[in-house]
């Protein structure tokens, strides 16, 4: 099994455009170096999806997702 890089980095670069696109913002805030790490951080939750699927184990995805929410809702609870 591989573990898809490859296959999800034009994938990644589309979703990565489209949030800076619908939020020019970022870019002024993060700038080259945030799109890099929004890239990163894309490439390693399709890699634990690809690994949930490839062991037909929903809950693990489930799982991370739930873990992740939490992440991100601390992170972004001062954005308006």
């Amino acid at each position: 099994m591989t573990d898809g890089t490859m296959h999800y980095e034009h994938l990644i670069s589309e979703v990565v455009s489209k949030i800076y696109a619908n939020a020019p913002e970022l870019a002024d805030r993060y700038g080259e170096q945030g799109i890099m790490k929004c890239k990163e951080d894309n490439l390693h939750h399709m890699k634990h999806l690809h690994t949930a699927s490839a062991l037909r184990n929903s809950q693990l995805f489930i799982d991370y997702a739930v873990w992740l929410n939490g992440i991100l809702v601390i992170r972004c609870r001062h954005v308006t």
